[in-house]
């Protein structure tokens, strides 16, 4: 039974012979192990049961390990990346903020890892959706205050980052060799939602439904997509 067909069955709730799952190491983390085993291959016989794929977006990469992403913004590399420098110092948009991912080229990389490994359960995520994009654009704390003070550039901000999963999607689900979309996001912290359920109902909650209702709409390889 390959990978695909597992996560399939398991997703139909069907006896499976392993149940499915993915390993994704943080690069200091698998040191660890390996220096606690003695064994640099000590995870051969470990299977990924998903791959996952994306659009490619441009980087701009700086020393010091730091790098300028498609939307302006600078971070540094460390075993995570931490934000520098936000695009947006002022609550309002600026030209050729959003990317256009209807574009054919940011798939081709896509196209080429799943070629690679035609029996994995293929993923196409959209990492770094509404809240997330909003930080990286603005920075922790005046995005957290623009929520409440400035509610129209939320909006609009919003608005073009939805357009740009939207087109994410809309490429995606025309694809044949794509399983499921996945939509990465951050909105809860240890005691809850980080901006709190009201917000996140008012900005967050009608958007996201419009990804799920498109997303929805698609059937990939036959079947119903994988939604969180």
């Amino acid at each position: 039974m390959s990978p695909r067909e597992r996560v399939l069955r398991a997703l139909n709730h069907e006896q499976t012979d392993v149940v499915p799952y993915n390993v994704w190491w943080d690069e200091g983390v698998r040191q660890t192990f390996v220096d606690w085993t003695g064994d640099p291959d000590f995870d051969r016989d470990l299977v990924d049961h998903f791959l996952w794929v994306s659009a490619d977006l441009k980087q701009t990469h700086l020393p010091e390990n730091e790098y300028v992403d498609e939307w302006g913004c600078r971070f540094k590399q460390g075993n995570i990346f931490h934000l520098v420098e936000p695009r947006l110092p002022e609550p309002r948009i600026v030209d050729d903020l959003f990317p256009d991912l209807s574009e054919e080229w940011r798939y081709r990389t896509m196209s080429d890892s799943i070629g690679q490994c035609p029996d994995k359960f293929i993923l196409a995520w959209f990492c770094f959706g509404f809240f997330e994009r909003g930080w990286m654009l603005r920075g922790m704390e005046n995005w957290l205050m623009d929520l409440v003070e400035h509610e129209s550039f939320v909006n609009e901000l919003l608005d073009g980052v939805l357009a740009t999963i939207m087109a994410f999607v809309d490429v995606v689900g025309k694809r044949s060799d794509v399983d499921a979309i996945l939509l990465g996001d951050d909105y809860g912290q240890q005691h809850g939602s980080i901006m709190g359920p009201a917000l996140w109902r008012k900005f967050f909650k009608p958007r996201v439904t419009q990804v799920f209702k498109r997303t929805r709409a698609r059937q990939i390889r036959g079947h119903s997509l994988l939604r969180r």
